[in-house]
């Protein structure tokens, strides 16, 4: 049988609620609590966490979002923005959305996902975001009813998505305005809603069910 352990503040960790959970291309587990992220190498911990008087640290300690990019890096949406993890450097982006106010606030990213392409897709408020790591810049997707996608992941056809809105399961590409419906919702569909493929078949977790 397998055997887990429990591991919390007691062994390091930076707060017992955590928000979000990957595994990157080298071993390490990324943990996005509420209080930091933290990186576990199978000994312990390093934290991150947010310094006002220090741009190239988080821009909140609240952890919403972590996705690892084809580079290696780690992309994380938090409570009060977008940022883009340099393991090279060790340092942080704040990422600014052409937008933003000047001190970020009450832009909590809502969705997270990298592209095939190496393009990082988040949204904050009412717009999906592009970011590109190659060169910084960061511009508006044409992707029609951005508000209400809560999770994608990608299909055989590298451009295409399959994507989880609020009203059913469409087929998209991040840059293009026209979706393909394949499933469409009785009852609409929330955040705690999430895709995932096996083989060939298609599953939805729908509001927690």
């Amino acid at each position: 049988p397998r055997r887990f352990n429990n591991i919390s503040s007691n062994e390091g960790l930076s707060q017992n609620t955590v928000n979000c959970i990957i595994q990157d291309r080298d071993g390490f587990m990324w943990l996005g609590t509420q209080n930091g992220l933290n990186c576990w190498d199978g000994y312990g911990f390093k934290i991150y966490r947010f310094d006002r008087n220090d741009t190239t640290t988080l821009p909140d300690n609240f952890i919403l979002h972590l996705a690892e990019d084809r580079a290696g890096n780690i992309a994380i949406g938090t409570r009060n923005g977008f940022a883009y993890f340099d393991k090279k450097t060790g340092k942080f982006r704040r990422i600014k959305t052409p937008d933003a106010p000047e001190n970020n606030l009450h832009q909590a990213v809502f969705f997270l996902d990298v592209a095939a392409s190496g393009k990082i897709y988040f949204r904050q408020n009412s717009i999906l975001w592009c970011y590109n790591p190659a060169d910084g810049v960061v511009s508006s997707s044409s992707l029609t009813d951005q508000t209400t996608l809560f999770h994608s992941i990608p299909a055989a056809n590298a451009d295409a998505h399959y994507g989880l809105f609020k009203d059913g399961i469409y087929l998209f590409s991040y840059h293009r305005p026209e979706r393909k419906c394949l499933v469409k919702f009785e009852e609409s569909a929330g955040p705690a809603s999430f895709l995932a493929l096996h083989g060939s078949k298609l599953f939805a977790l729908i509001n927690g069910k």
